[in-house]
């Protein structure tokens, strides 16, 4: 599971909720475990977000197949 620590991209929105998986900043890959989370903060579930840009995009984790 993520620790504090972890970035986040998101992937989809919508209204209520976003999509987001787990991303690399410095190999600027997204690993593909994808969750769903309310968009809208409570004071004490605060979802920081921050715009960044990403030279050349973000390339997917190979998924291995079992």
């Amino acid at each position: 599971m993520a620790n504090n620590d972890s970035h986040f991209v998101v992937i989809a929105e919508n209204s209520n909720y976003l999509l987001i998986a787990p991303v690399e900043l410095d190999k600027k890959v997204i690993t593909p475990h994808y969750s769903i989370i309310e968009g809208k903060s409570k004071l004490n579930k605060l979802v920081k977000l921050e715009a960044m840009k990403f030279n050349g995009g973000l390339k997917v984790k190979r998924v291995k197949i079992k």
